[in-house]
């Protein structure tokens, strides 16, 4: 997938993402987690801008806590 680097990305997004990891992959959620986190960051949390991150992790706790 090609992410516009010119934006910052939703919580939605994020939802989205890691609910089809989860469902093609038959990834849990820390997996997937691991594998957006390479993929997205390239494993560097400024890789994508502060709110972009945070979205990402906000993402992942509500989905988390399900």
């Amino acid at each position: 997938m090609i992410v516009n680097r010119a934006g910052d990305l939703s919580v939605e997004y994020f939802q989205s993402y890691f609910k089809l990891l989860m469902n093609t992959r038959n990834f849990d959620i820390v997996q997937a987690k691991e594998f957006m986190f390479k993929r997205f960051f390239n494993e560097d949390v400024t890789s994508l801008g502060e709110c972009t991150y945070q979205r990402f992790e906000q993402a992942y706790s509500s989905l988390k806590d399900e």
